[in-house]
């Protein structure tokens, strides 16, 4: 069979044909077919009735082949149920019949499909990154695409007409979900997505829900074709009664010999077992806590739309209190199943400013590391000095000092360029220590700053008027203990004019002393308190400032170095072009005898100057 394929990536579909795909099978719902119960899962999945967790009698034209194909499915299941919990994949499985109620193929399909997937996920490796992962399942879902394929057609070769003719539409969906914790401690749900169950995303913070898949039937097809747009599809698909669409929306598929919209609605291009199952069936998106993920049969969308979803999803309401929900509406008698995913975590902006002080952190143990480092080279540099010029002296009398360790310094402060050579290189050392403490103590000073609340100059500021509080208060003390009965008055001179007065209007509104002494103490210790963390800016902008001060020493020594050493250079080469100039000045007639060259300053001071 022949069939167009889709992009899956958002609301974004990409395909350039315009023929329908030969490969169809109907899930539509009939008398017949009041509920097809053939669904399978993966995960914590809720169901409604019991008979889809353990699978109701087959009623085929090979029930006993078929019973036995889904006991040894069921088997592979449990085998690894207890590994896929660990693995954060989630799952739901719709199994199509073509018309049977419960019990039919697509049952068969569904747990064949189940068996594999469980196997292969529960297989998966851990920390896989989102496009591995996204490889793991694609994977995964082609072995299952292939695994009822392949059943179905050794079904066929060896059964009779009717037997083919059931098989003939035998399918599943298949709508999975596998949760990937990025290095930044971000999560993606990688969504793998064939036939009309669906996932949605549920926001708890702005209380809105969005779909994210695009079900494979002939009205989604229209859509990737860009023959509706997402507003129409949506309409489409929630509207129950095709008579309340506009006219235009009403015989949506009557190109592709369809009777009208319900009929397009209701037969899907794809599914797992028809050999289409691509890279563009997977995806991801990304997830942030406080989000749900939830997947759903079509039993659940088809009986509840997607505003009263959002309105259950908005008011708390669990799965099962959905699923119940999407049963009691009584519209479309069919197979209820769903998953609910709560993303937990840290919210983003928490993470962000969590990565960001990890950052800092590092950065900053990265400065302290190098600080120590460059000092550990300085003192190295320093006794080497120290070392070569103690062995220097020792070489006027001994010839064998080359073979100690002072010779040894010597050797390496020659490599090194000499005492100057090594001079120069403890300076730079220097200048590189004092940067990075420069960045320490500015990081310092920015955080000190951060949790006080201010900047450096109204730091100064509040220091300032704490030191005031501090000396009134120790004033007032003095002040108030040299009033009390049996001390005498002499010390009360230690406070100023304005202390004693206000002491003496306390005093003389009956406190005591001891009163005003201990309300004072508790004043300036607070005082005290503040102070002690205002100062700390204090004491930083002090060591920039030192820092600095160093800094830029060592940098001007270094600028008047370079300068005298171009300086220099350039005495040496006006002193190499003087003793060269006379001598070229008089070779010039013997090349140009015809010529008298005109008295010019010598070239050099024409270069250099003067």
């Amino acid at each position: 069979m022949s069939r167009e394929q889709y992009g899956y990536r958002g609301d974004a579909r990409e395909n350039k044909e315009s023929t329908l795909p030969e490969a169809k099978i109907d899930s539509r719902a009939s008398k017949d077919h009041p509920g097809r119960n053939e669904d399978a899962a993966l995960g914590d999945v809720i169901r409604l009735r019991e008979e889809a967790v353990k699978p109701p009698e087959m009623h085929t034209k090979d029930s006993a082949a078929d019973s036995e194909a889904v006991r040894q499915a069921r088997e592979r299941e449990l085998k690894v149920a207890d590994q896929l919990k660990d693995k954060k994949v989630f799952g739901v499985l719709d199994g199509i019949s073509g018309g049977r109620e419960g019990g039919g193929t697509g049952v068969v399909a569904s747990r064949l499909a189940s068996a594999r997937l469980s196997e292969r996920m529960a297989e998966m490796p851990p920390g896989l990154t989102v496009e591995q992962t996204k490889e793991h399942m694609l994977k995964a879902m082609q072995e299952a695409d292939a695994d009822v394929k392949a059943y179905r057609d050794a079904a066929s070769a060896s059964g009779d007409d009717a037997r083919k003719k059931e098989l003939k539409q035998m399918g599943t969906t298949a709508d999975m979900v596998a949760l990937v914790d990025n290095p930044d401690g971000s999560q993606e749900a990688v969504i793998g997505h064939v036939g009309d169950s669906r996932v949605y995303l549920f926001d708890e913070k702005t209380k809105t829900l969005r779909k994210l898949t695009i079900d494979e039937n002939v009205v989604g097809y229209l859509h990737r074709m860009g023959q509706i747009s997402r507003e129409q599809y949506d309409l489409v698909m929630d509207t129950d009664d095709i008579s309340q669409l506009p006219p235009d929306l009403q015989k949506l598929g009557a190109n592709f010999g369809m009777r009208d919209t319900r009929s397009a609605k209701n037969t899907l291009f794809n599914a797992i077992g028809t050999g289409g199952v691509t890279k563009d069936n997977v995806f991801s998106v990304r997830v942030e806590p406080g989000q749900k993920l939830m997947i759903t049969s079509d039993g659940v969308h088809d009986n509840l739309n997607d505003a009263e979803l959002q309105e259950l999803l908005a008011s708390g309401k669990t799965m099962e209190q959905i699923a119940e929900a999407a049963y009691d509406t009584g519209r479309k008698p069919d197979d209820i199943s769903g998953a609910m995913i709560e993303i937990k975590g840290e919210a983003p902006e928490a993470r962000a400013a969590r990565q960001a002080e990890e950052q800092k952190d590092m950065q900053m143990r990265t400065w302290e590391k190098e600080v120590g480092d460059a000092r550990a080279e300085i003192a190295r540099l320093e006794a080497l000095k120290a070392a070569g010029a103690a062995g220097n002296k020792r070489i006027d009398g001994r010839a064998d000092v080359m073979m100690n360790v002072d010779g040894r310094a010597i050797m390496e402060m020659a490599q090194l360029g000499g005492e100057k050579g090594v001079d120069k290189l403890i300076r730079d050392w220097k200048i590189f220590s004092l940067s990075r403490e420069y960045q320490v103590a500015q990081s310092d000073m920015a955080e000190t700053q951060k949790d006080l609340g201010m900047s450096a100059s109204q730091a100064a500021e509040q220091l300032a008027v704490q030191r005031n509080i501090i000396d009134w208060q120790r004033q007032v003390q003095s002040i108030a203990r040299a009033s009390m009965p049996g001390r005498g008055r002499s010390n009360a001179m230690m406070g100023s004019r304005e202390a004693m007065d206000y002491v003496s209007q306390r005093m003389a509104q009956g406190e005591s002393p001891k009163d005003i002494i201990d309300q004072a103490a508790m004043m300036e210790k607070n005082a005290e308190l503040k102070a002690g963390r205002l100062s700390g800016i204090e004491k930083m902008g002090e060591r920039l400032r030192e820092i600095t001060d160093q800094w830029q020493q060592l940098e001007g020594e270094k600028r008047n170095e370079a300068a005298a050493m171009e300086r220099s250079q350039m005495d040496a080469a006006r002193r190499q072009l003087d003793a060269a100039g006379p001598s070229r000045q008089e070779a010039a007639p013997q090349q140009q005898p015809q010529q008298q060259p005109a008295k010019k300053k010598p070239w050099y001071k024409r270069l250099f100057g003067g």
